[in-house]
């Protein structure tokens, strides 16, 4: 494929992006065919197969590497349900060790918690949620 082409695509899905967000997916896979379109302008477009290689290896390098940082910029890291319990209180199920992970009950669900504190935390204790990380609730 030409590199006109990867261009023209990769800027038709930041503009997609752009009328509607998809939480920086689409435009990062239109970086990475801007950036796919620029090494095989570069020539490394033979053969024929690469420029997909490379296209690919670009959308991971980017979702790992961009995407995280952008939705914390954003505000868009903790789903709104999930910073509504900040502050709440979650009861342990197990004994957690400090830095180590063990499990707690908040709303009627088991979570995984995270200990930041120095000090072991003791099943049935009740702490206060100090942040939520994907599905891990961090505590002290």
């Amino acid at each position: 494929m030409a590199w006109w082409i990867w261009v023209g695509i990769g800027l038709t899905l930041v503009l997609g992006e752009l009328l509607v967000p998809s939480g920086f997916f689409v435009l990062l896979v239109g970086i990475a065919c801007i950036a796919t379109g620029g090494t095989v302008a570069a020539g490394f477009g033979n053969p024929a197969w690469l420029p997909w290689l490379v296209c690919g290896s670009f959308i991971a390098l980017l979702f790992a590497a961009v995407r995280r940082p952008l939705m914390q910029i954003f505000g868009f890291d903790t789903p709104s349900a999930y910073k509504e319990m900040v502050n709440e209180e979650i009861v342990l199920s197990s004994d957690i060790a400090p830095g180590a992970t063990g499990q707690g009950e908040l709303r009627g669900t088991v979570w995984n918690v995270r200990n930041l504190g120095q000090t072991v935390l003791r099943a049935g204790q009740r702490c206060k949620v100090l942040r939520i990380d994907g599905l891990t609730v961090e505590t002290k």
